[in-house]
């Protein structure tokens, strides 16, 4: 059953007003739940709830899974927030809606989506690896260290359609030190590719470079090339940035890492459904 975005906004208003949100609806409502009454509205009819979830599922529910994500306080904390639900109540909802906003990932982050508004390039995304805070493990291994912020962590491999700005590609978790950037590259997307494609990426994949790799930027040939890698990589530096909006990926990650899997692909596909 549809539900409008106008529901959404009853609901989430409900909610807000327990922690004083304060502010214009979308502002407020996307500061507690990470996207728009709208983006709800679709991802509702998309996730089709109460046939593939629960026929008790409601709304509310949604919201539940998509404020954990946003905010990523202890449970203790977020029920209140929630109306003072049950905490085992809170965590069951929550997590069977982000786990199956995850699998909408097939549906809404597509590889061939890469061809859209195609003029020939041989080059058609740009890929990058971006890293996530994780809890130290013991005993201690440094194949969890990542030198961006000098702690444990998990890498993804994002690529996105240079026409377009979609994402149309994701693979992870990776053990950030165990797992350089042309690693990844090389494990799959490499053998993704069509023949004579290559990709837009920085100098950590200069060794797929020229056959697989466009040549780094400092051996741009032009000022035209340079300012079009440079708006490339803009870009892509957006979409990263959106993903670490999320208190969940923002946040040092408490929970097991195939939950990270999880909430990474939620927060990809949420992102990628505003666009």
């Amino acid at each position: 059953m549809r539900v409008p975005s106008e529901h959404f906004v009853d609901i989430g208003n409900g909610i807000m007003s327990r922690h004083g949100v304060t502010g214009q609806t979308d502002r407020r409502f996307r500061s507690t739940f990470g996207t728009t009454p709208a983006i709800c509205s679709i991802l509702w009819d998309k996730l089709d709830p109460e046939r593939f979830i629960h026929k008790r599922a409601e709304p509310k529910h949604l919201l539940w899974g998509l404020m954990l994500m946003k905010l990523y306080l202890p449970e203790r904390a977020i029920v209140s927030l929630a109306g003072g639900v049950d905490e085992k109540t809170f965590s069951k909802w929550s997590w069977l809606f982000i786990d199956q906003i995850s699998f909408l990932e097939t549906q809404v982050i597509r590889w061939e989506n890469r061809l859209q508004n195609d003029i020939g390039n041989d080059c058609l995304v740009s890929v990058d690896g971006t890293d996530f805070r994780i809890q130290q493990f013991q005993p201690f291994w440094k194949g969890w260290y990542s030198h961006k912020f000098n702690g444990p962590g998990l890498r993804w491999e994002v690529a996105l359609c240079i026409r377009t700005g979609h994402i149309v590609w994701l693979s992870g978790p990776f053990p950030c030190g165990e797992w350089p950037d042309i690693k990844i590259f090389r494990q799959a997307l490499k053998g993704m590719l069509g023949q004579g494609e290559r990709v837009e990426a920085d100098d950590g994949y200069a060794g797929e470079c020229p056959r697989f790799v466009v040549a780094p930027i400092r051996f741009a040939e032009s000022a035209a090339r340079v300012a079009l890698t440079k708006r490339v990589r803009a870009r892509h530096e957006t979409v990263n940035k959106r993903f670490k909006q999320w208190g969940c990926l923002k946040q040092v990650f408490r929970h097991a890492p195939s939950k990270q899997s999880s909430m990474f692909r939620s927060v990809a596909v949420v992102t990628q459904s505003r666009d």
